[in-house]
Formats: C-alpha cells, sequence, structure tokens
C-alpha cells in the first residue's frame, strides 16, 4: 500500500480527526504511524461475548493503568422492573459510554498522538456496527481519532459505517487504498482467498497448526491452537514460522493472532477429515466455555455477609390510611380479588439503629482443617485460554450439539446484559432462536426460546423510537410467555413478569399499568406456588411501583410491607445471606421513595417524610453495612430530597455531599446527575436560584466529558422543573431569566452531540 496514503491518514489522526481506510490489504493497517500511540482491534474472526469494542476498552484501562473493572457482572445495576425505575436505579453505563469515557481519558493522558485501530470493519457483526455508526455521527463525543479498516465496501456493515463517517466527518474522511484498483492482478488473488498457494506443500507440523487455526476461525489465537494441539506455544510459533518461510500468505500483528486470508478457512477446513473437524470442535468448547458452565443460568454468587445490624421487628407505629388518600376507584383487574378499598394496614416501624454484636472470642483452638481437595488435573501445556461463551457455543453448534450451544449463546446473553449492550445481547439471543428454529419443541426447548425472547425485548424496549417501539417489545414478551413450559423455572417467571410490567410501566397510560399488575400477580401466585417466596415478594415490590404510579399510594405501601414480611422471615432463616439483606434493606429504600413521591393528606406532611427519612436510614445502615456503595449513595440522594421537603436544608446538602463524593470516587456519572438534580431543589428551596443554575451547568459539562446520555436525561429532568420554577415564581429578576435561556440552549448542545434520551415518566417533546 502506498506510504503516502498511510501519512495523509495518521496526519488527519494527530489532528483528532475519525478516519476510513477503504481496500483489502495484507498490509497492517498500522504501517508507518509516525510513533503514535495506536490501540488496535479487529472485527474479523470468530465472534466472541463481549465483541471488539469491549476489548478496545479493556485494552485503554490496562495502557491508563487501570485494574480490570467488575462492573460487567453487576447484574442489579440493570434491573428493568418497575421497582428499580422507582429507585431511579438506571445508571449502568451503555457500551458507547464506557468506550467513550477510557478512549477520551487516553486522549487526555497520553504524552503522544494516540488513535484507536479498528481492522475488518466490513466484517463487523449488527451490534457493533450500532455503536460504531452512533459514535462516528456525533463529532466531538469521542475525542480519541478512529482509523477504520474496511475491505470491501459492498457488505451492509461497509455501507452502514461509510455512511456514519460522511455524515459525521464529510467526504474527505474516506481513503480510498483498493489493492484491486492499484494492481490488477490483485483482484485475482483476492478472488482465489489464498493468493493461489498450495497449503498441501507444507510440512506436516505447519499444516497441522494451519488446519487447527482454520477450525477457530479466519482470525485465531497461538494460545488456543496451542492449547487444542496440546503443545507448547514456542512450537505452535516455529510451525507457523516454517509456512511463512515457504511462502504461506498469512498475517502475524504481533499480538498473538494470526489472520487467513480469505476462503482460506474453507480450502483448510476441506484438507481436514470431518470426524477430526468435530473433536476440534468439542475440544474448543469445552478449552472456552465448559459444558458444566453452559447448562444453567448460574445462581447469585453468595459471601459472607455482615451480621445483621438490629433484629428488625416490625412494629405497629402509624397508619398509612392517615398519611394518604386512597383513590376513589383503585385499579382492580381480572386476577386481583382483594376488596376495592383494602383493610387499614399499619405501617412497621421502621428498625432501630443499633451496634454491630461484639466480635466472637475465640479460645486459641484452631478449627480442624477441611478435608484435603482433589487433586488438581495436570497443567496444561499452553497457557490459559479466557473462556467465552459466544465462542464455545458457535463451536458446539458445529460440533452438532445445538441445546448446549443455545445454552451458551444465552449464557453470553446473560453475560453481556449486565453490561447495558442490550443490543449484543439480542443479537446472541437471535443466534439461540436461529439454532432452536431448527429443532423439535420441547419444554426445554421451551424454556430457551422464552430467555431469548427476553433479551430481545429488552432491546427492543431500549431502542424505543429508534429501530422498534415499546409495543414491539410487548409483542416479543408475549411470545415469550407463550413458550413456557407448564412447569417453568421460577427465576424465568420472575424476570419475565418484571420485564413485562417494566415495558408497560414505561408507556405508561391506565390500561398498560393495568396489564402490568395482572402479569406481577398471576407470576406472584406461580412463585409461591412453587415455594419461592423471596422471588414473589420481589414481584410485590414491582407492583408497589406500578400501583404508586396508578396514584395508589395506599395499597403501594400495602404490598411493600408484605414484601418486607417475607424478607425479614427469610432473613431469619438465614441471617447471614446477602441476598435477603439486600432485598429488605432495597424494601426499606422503596418505602422512603412511596413516602417521597406520594402526596401526603394536608397538614400530614411532615409526619410522611419523617417516616420516610426513619426508613431511609434504615437502608442506609444495611448498605453501609454491606459495603454496597452505589446503593449507599442512591439511599442519600433520597434522604436528601426528604429532609428538603421537612426544610432541614443543611442536613439534605449534607447527604448530598456525601452522595456526590462516593459517586465520584466510584465513577458513576449518572449517579453524580442524580444528585445534582437533588442539590438544585434544595438550593432553590433556599432562594438560590442562581447557584442551582451553576451546579446544573457544571453538571451537564461533565456528562458531556464523559459521553453520558443517560446523565443528560437527568440533567433535562432537572432543568424542566427549575424552569418551571423560575416562570411560575413571581419577581423573578430579568438576568436570572436570561441565565435559564442560556442553560437551556447549553443542554440543548450538549443533547445534540450526545443524543437525547427519555426517562420513563418525562415529557417526549
Amino acid at each position: 500500500m502506498n506510504d503516502e496514503i498511510f501519512d495523509g491518514v495518521w496526519r488527519r489522526a494527530r489532528e483528532g480527526r475519525h478516519c476510513a481506510v477503504v481496500g483489502r490489504s495484507r498490509t497492517p493497517i498500522t504501517r508507518a504511524a509516525g510513533g503514535m500511540l495506536l490501540v488496535r482491534v479487529t472485527c474479523e474472526g470468530p465472534r466472541s461475548t463481549w465483541g471488539p469494542l469491549e476489548e478496545a476498552r479493556t485494552k485503554i484501562r490496562s495502557l491508563l493503568g487501570e485494574p480490570p473493572d467488575g462492573g460487567r457482572r453487576q447484574r442489579a445495576l440493570l434491573d428493568p422492573s418497575p421497582r428499580a425505575r422507582l429507585l431511579g436505579r438506571m445508571e449502568a453505563p451503555t457500551l458507547e459510554e464506557g468506550l467513550v469515557d477510557a478512549c477520551n481519558r487516553l486522549a487526555d493522558r497520553s504524552e503522544r498522538p494516540a488513535a484507536l485501530v479498528i481492522d475488518g470493519g466490513d466484517a463487523a457483526d449488527d451490534a457493533t456496527v450500532r455503536a460504531l455508526a452512533r459514535l462516528l455521527r456525533r463529532p466531538g463525543w469521542l475525542r480519541l481519532p478512529l482509523v477504520i479498516g474496511i475491505g470491501s465496501r459492498q457488505s451492509a456493515a461497509a455501507k452502514v459505517l461509510l455512511a456514519a463517517l460522511r455524515a459525521g466527518s464529510g467526504e474527505d474522511a474516506i481513503v480510498s487504498a483498493d489493492e484491486a484498483e492499484q494492481r490488477p492482478e490483485a483482484a485475482a488473488e483476492l478472488a482465489s482467498g489464498s493468493g493461489g498457494f498450495d497449503w498441501s506443500k507444507l510440512p506436516a507440523d505447519s499444516l497441522r497448526v494451519l488446519r487447527a487455526g482454520a477450525a477457530i476461525g479466519t482470525v485465531f489465537e497461538i494460545e488456543l491452537v496451542g492449547a487444542l494441539l496440546d503443545e507448547p506455544v514456542h512450537d505452535v510459533l516455529d510451525a507457523l514460522q516454517r509456512a511463512v518461510d515457504l511462502g504461506a500468505p498469512v498475517a502475524d500483528g504481533g499480538e498473538g493472532r494470526i489472520s487467513l486470508p480469505p476462503g482460506a478457512t474453507a480450502t483448510l477446513n476441506a484438507m481436514t477429515l470431518p470426524s477430526m473437524l468435530t473433536w476440534w470442535h468439542r475440544r474448543l468448547a469445552s478449552l472456552l466455555g465448559p459444558a458444566s458452565g453452559l447448562t444453567q443460568t448460574p445462581a447469585p454468587t453468595r459471601h459472607d455477609a455482615p451480621e445483621p445490624t438490629s433484629a428488625r421487628t416490625p412494629t405497629p407505629a402509624v397508619s398509612y390510611h392517615e398519611l394518604f388518600d386512597a383513590p376513589a376507584e383503585p385499579v382492580r383487574t381480572e386476577v386481583d380479588p382483594r376488596p376495592r378499598r383494602p383493610e387499614p394496614v399499619v405501617i412497621p416501624a421502621p428498625p432501630p439503629a443499633s451496634r454491630l454484636p461484639p466480635r466472637p472470642v475465640t479460645t486459641g483452638e484452631l478449627p480442624a482443617p477441611p478435608p484435603a481437595p482433589p487433586p488438581a488435573p495436570p497443567a496444561p501445556v499452553a497457557a490459559p485460554v479466557p473462556t467465552d461463551a459466544a465462542r464455545a457455543a458457535q463451536h458446539l453448534r458445529a460440533s452438532r450439539d445445538p441445546d448446549a450451544a443455545c445454552e451458551g449463546y444465552l449464557a453470553a446473553a446473560d453475560e453481556v446484559a449486565t453490561a447495558g449492550d442490550d443490543a449484543r445481547a439480542a443479537q446472541l439471543a437471535l443466534e439461540a432462536l436461529d439454532v432452536l428454529d431448527r429443532l423439535p419443541r420441547s419444554n426445554a426447548r421451551g424454556v430457551l426460546r422464552a430467555r431469548a425472547l427476553v433479551h430481545a425485548a429488552r432491546a427492543q424496549a431500549g431502542s424505543a423510537g429508534d429501530d422498534a417501539t415499546l409495543a414491539d417489545a410487548l409483542q416479543t414478551l408475549e411470545a415469550a410467555r407463550a413458550a413456557l413450559p407448564p412447569d417453568p423455572p421460577s427465576e424465568l417467571v420472575a424476570e419475565l413478569a418484571a420485564a413485562f410490567a417494566a415495558v408497560c410501566y414505561d408507556i405508561g397510560d391506565a390500561k398498560s399499568l393495568e396489564r402490568a399488575i395482572a402479569a406481577l400477580t398471576d407470576a406472584t401466585r406461580l412463585l409461591l406456588d412453587a415455594g419461592d417466596p423471596q422471588r414473589a415478594a420481589q414481584l410485590l415490590n414491582d407492583q408497589a411501583a406500578v400501583y404508586l404510579r396508578l396514584g395508589d399510594p395506599v395499597r403501594a405501601m400495602s404490598l411493600l410491607e408484605r414484601s418486607r414480611q417475607i424478607f425479614e422471615d427469610v432473613r431469619r432463616g438465614r441471617p447471614h445471606d446477602p441476598v435477603a439483606t439486600h432485598e429488605l434493606a432495597e424494601t426499606d429504600h422503596l418505602i422512603a421513595r412511596v413516602l417521597l413521591h406520594a402526596r401526603p393528606r394536608p397538614g400530614r406532611e411532615k409526619d410522611a417524610y419523617a417516616l420516610g427519612v426513619d426508613y431511609g436510614l434504615a437502608a442506609e445502615r444495611a448498605y453501609r453495612a454491606a459495603g454496597r456503595k452505589r446503593d449507599l449513595a442512591r439511599v442519600w440522594e433520597t434522604l436528601a430530597r426528604l429532609e428538603t421537603r421537612r426544610e432541614r436544608f443543611e442536613r439534605a446538602l449534607e447527604h448530598i455531599s456525601q452522595a456526590a463524593e462516593t459517586q465520584s470516587a466510584i465513577g458513576d456519572v449518572t449517579g453524580l446527575a442524580r444528585t445534582t438534580a437533588a442539590m438544585a431543589d434544595v438550593l432553590v428551596a433556599r432562594g438560590e436560584g442562581e447557584r442551582a443554575l451553576g451546579v446544573l451547568a457544571e453538571s451537564i459539562a461533565l456528562n458531556v466529558e464523559k459521553g453520558s446520555p443517560i446523565g443528560l436525561a437527568f440533567n433535562r429532568r432537572a432543568f424542566e422543573a427549575l424552569r418551571a420554577r423560575v416562570e411560575s415564581a413571581s419577581g423573578t429578576r430579568d438576568e436570572v431569566k436570561a441565565a435559564v435561556k442560556r442553560l437551556g440552549q447549553h443542554l440543548e448542545a450538549a443533547e445534540q452531540k450526545l443524543g437525547r434520551l427519555v426517562l420513563p415518566g418525562d415529557a417526549t417533546a
């Protein structure tokens, strides 16, 4: 490839501008980078669970000296249920936000010009294409320049990426480096797939290594080949070196990955015994994702929890009928046989604070040693291979084990869904559905189909207004419910009901909310009949959130009391169970939120808010004891809002300061946006509107810097509330009105850059 072409590419990258290099070449795109710091990933080769953009983020974090983050496995952060909506638990970053944050920090901290190089953009999967297209269409969001290698303009992925690049950066961002145009004989070489090379002339050991690599894919890892063949890595490298010396057309970017030319995998696979290929695929599935880990959704990991901070035995306090008016006609559903007017229910008094129990006194006697573990298997010859459920599933499918392949795809979908990448989760789920569509139906496969459809529905709900609608998501969830066998797993019943209710909650009209109540009630009864009270109690909390949105705080509080009692009973039987402890704390937090959002009777406002503070403090103690910093910051925000309603502004600001400090430390950008909104409320209530405008302006700037559209959505919510107060207040100075107008323009500019998201319950204008 002409060096002048590369000179232009890197000159553009040094200026911070994105670029695409179009044209198939065996020359690495990183050639002649002129001392730039390049982070390189490829979209070619086997489709992994996380994809190339997550690989890029991980590499950048390593360059920055940051430890691997465990955020992508914290599933609770992405709970889509109505109770999560009430708690505002929407702060997990999207795939693009996480990548943008890492890339921008590298651009700021690198002492030399840096760029992210993505090879094989024309082979990118749909989720990667969509994410890249969103980045490319928003100039200024990603400050680290992208250099995308595209082999052919004709693929669907290439067309989308090039159109996005033109829209964001102009036609001159596309550089043509097509060898078929520059050198006519290159076209024939590319069409042959192997450049006319005769693979059969290679030595036996070299051919064996390349056959094994071809079984992995067009791009394969040297360590994985070594593990597959039970050979040391240096022997694999020696065999590859001899192949290259004999003219084999393979490419090595120096990162332990070998690329084969187009069509070479088919040629090498055709030279391998089918039985050998099948055995290799089974072996690769075992190496990339042990079969025992693909048979079912893993149960939540349990760790030792701190001792309970109090007995937490509820005692009667005050009837919430005294605090709230129930609606004249509470919502009824066909599956809700309870009376129209619920009997008065008493709110349990929040548990009192108490000291931690004393440390146990030791006698000096050591406990008996545990039994010796079974002998470990022999260490593998090659280095350990990172697990990858999606790649394991591909090999299971190739080895004619379709049911295990479906499990693998869904295990991968579950994993990426924890990181907020619903588009990739849906893509993996569609792979599972494609396998299932070719198989006879059975109860076990009905469970797999339902799990896959839930992932697809979440992606539809997440992209509502773009590629799908909330109605599409509901239709998909109905199909998931229809796929369930007569005796489905309780965890799937709960997950499906919560997802269905969440979509109905987001739609928000009375009919949809009634459907949510009906679905949750059905699932709650099924779970209770199945002997799973803890999951049933979670759905009671979901129902409470829906009833609150329907304007019935009395019914909401009744349900929360019932769920709280269940969690108390569970924890009494398992005092060290962190799941039960967390659920109990979350229920206390939900009660505090209900008391914040519901409208008390005139004259009883302070009583309601004081009770909310008591429950919030109970949740705070539990979260603090368990070390749950994100939840702790969230409950501080709730306490700040309650104290603001009580006009205890200094106490409210103390809670806000605690929340902001914690959220800054853990990098919770969206949580900071919510806390900023709470701070603005306090300042406005104190008559400090101008200071509130400054706080919001700083938060908007932070969310632009971090690339957080969700954070901007919370900024928008706070701004609209602030603007309404300013417009309705008499005697507002003209300069304050002008400052509000300028802040609105600043927010609109930020939303144009990152995109505007609408939070559930907000106006869509």
